[in-house]
């Protein structure tokens, strides 16, 4: 545990030397990597709040995701935002995949809450699996250079500071 959160407190100052005075809008998905995320910024006391979307894509289990979520910060002195998207819908709409979609829907919505909150940064739980499974997809469908960095750190005001972490390492932390 302690090993895990030494890890994002690197990876948070080298985004940001001040980042124990900044906020957070931390991306809680209810999977076991966000969870991780959500542990980790509350065991090291930091300033946040947790943004959950419910994508309609999955019944009862999009429900239930998003039921863990708001009982999850139940009780902990934590703001929630949560909201449902019609993601098919806008996928379809706009000609995007629902990958696409729910992207694009997310980001929007939390640089939304971030910009009416005064929130410094939004926080997902992107991890180094992720990172190296977006290099070989990139790599499969014929990219350059640019392809081959995967995921940033940081883009804008989104940070992922569990690039470096495998998903071993956050199985194990939870």
């Amino acid at each position: 545990m302690k090993t895990l959160n030494k890890l994002i407190v690197t990876e948070l100052e080298r985004l940001d030397a001040d980042f124990r005075a900044r906020s957070y809008l931390l991306a809680v998905s209810g999977g076991s990597d966000s969870v991780c995320l959500f542990h980790a910024f509350k065991t090291l006391g930091l300033n946040f709040n947790v943004a959950h979307c419910n994508f309609n894509l999955r019944g009862e289990e999009s429900d239930g995701d998003e039921t863990f979520v708001r009982d999850l910060i139940e009780g902990r002195g934590i703001g929630g935002y949560f909201t449902s998207f019609q993601t098919a819908t806008f996928a379809k709409k706009n000609k995007l995949s629902i990958q696409e979609a729910a992207r694009k829907l997310r980001y929007d919505w939390f640089e939304s809450i971030a910009q009416q909150n005064r929130i410094d940064y939004i926080v997902t739980a992107h991890h180094q699996d992720d990172l190296l499974e977006t290099i070989l997809i990139n790599l499969t469908r014929g990219t350059g250079i640019s392809g081959l960095k995967g995921i940033p750190s940081q883009s804008g005001r989104v940070i992922r500071p569990m690039l470096n972490i495998s998903k071993q390492t956050i199985d194990t932390y939870i």
